[in-house]
């Protein structure tokens, strides 16, 4: 699977990417060639940590309802959101406060 993307990346021309004339945000720099192919293990691996995360969103400890965000998990701290009562927390990866 992950020769297979690579395969599809590298092949593809992405013509439905080009930008409409004078559009430059500046954002996504077109010239790129798609040659490097991203370290697919380093990318499951942000993928399970992301799952993990998002399957362990505790109750907001303000209101205690479960509608929590999950704001950043790109580290060993993750922060948190009430989407009820706009309280921001962080825990780390395993539940501490």
């Amino acid at each position: 699977m992950k020769q297979r993307l690579a395969e599809d990346i590298t092949e593809t021309a992405f013509p439905e990417w080009t930008p409409a004339p004078g559009f430059d945000k500046g954002l996504i720099n077109w010239t790129d060639d798609y040659s490097q192919v991203p370290d697919w293990d380093t990318v499951m691996a942000i993928v399970r940590r992301r799952e993990r995360a998002s399957k362990r969103v505790p109750n907001c400890p303000e209101c205690g309802t479960e509608q929590v965000q999950l704001v950043h998990w790109q580290t060993s701290t993750l922060r948190y959101k009430c989407r009820h009562c706009k309280h921001k927390f962080e825990r780390d990866e395993n539940g501490k406060a």
